[in-house]
């Protein structure tokens, strides 16, 4: 478990460098698609590539996560970017981490909450945290 976490760790640090120099691709798409959109209402038609199903799955996004780590904030939220999806909100700090989630379904939740518990224990564990393995 600590493997496949360092490996995702590792991922996510190079997508989140990327996208914090403007490199983020889906960035630039999203933005071409809001120019577009605003185009649209005015009457022009939307380009192909805003209308393909290969667009419409690649922005189905079934985790989306957001950090906040300042030490000014306790804690803080993040939702789902697709109808289906989770977001995962999370603060890392010296003493504590805390995490949110949602998906708008309370019954997704607590699917979520299930599936969470080995990657809980494992860092409560690993951090000496007070209450390994609670969720």
């Amino acid at each position: 478990m600590i493997d496949a976490l360092n490996a995702c760790s590792s991922k996510h640090i190079s997508l989140t460098k990327e996208a914090a120099m403007g490199q983020g691709w889906d960035r630039h798409l999203f933005a071409l698609r809001h120019f577009a959109l605003l185009e649209h209402a005015g009457g022009l038609s939307m380009p192909d590539l805003f209308l393909d199903d290969s667009y419409a799955h690649i922005n189905r996004i079934v985790l989306s996560t957001s950090t906040l780590s300042s030490p000014f904030f306790a804690m803080g939220g993040f939702g789902p970017t697709s109808p289906n999806g989770y977001g995962l909100g999370y603060a890392i700090h010296s003493l504590r981490q805390c995490v949110t989630q949602d998906n708008g379904r309370s019954y997704g939740l607590v699917h979520m909450r299930k599936k969470q518990a080995p990657v809980h224990g494992c860092l409560g564990n690993s951090t000496g945290n007070l209450w390994p393995g609670r969720i």
